[in-house]
């Protein structure tokens, strides 16, 4: 048999030429195929975790900000005295 091309050009899946032998070697439930699921996207969890994540980060790279410039402070306030 020829291979197939499934979808435009830039995004297409290219499947087997011997489709017999794929068939047989499946174990996905019939009606899909697991090659056609290969998505590059990020789901909504990953997205909000990567976010959650950023967050995190900015808040303690606030928190160490804040607590050099209390420092800072602190060591100005011994130098007056």
């Amino acid at each position: 048999g020829c291979a197939v091309v499934i979808g435009p050009a830039t995004a297409s899946c290219r499947l087997g030429a011997d489709a017999s032998s794929a068939a047989e070697l499946m174990t996905a439930p019939r009606g899909t195929d697991p090659r056609l699921l290969q998505s590059t996207r990020r789901t909504s969890n990953e997205r909000r975790e990567r976010y959650h994540e950023r967050m995190d980060a900015k808040a303690e790279a606030r928190a160490e900000l804040e607590a050099e410039r209390l420092a800072e402070r602190a060591y100005d306030d011994e130098d007056e005295r």
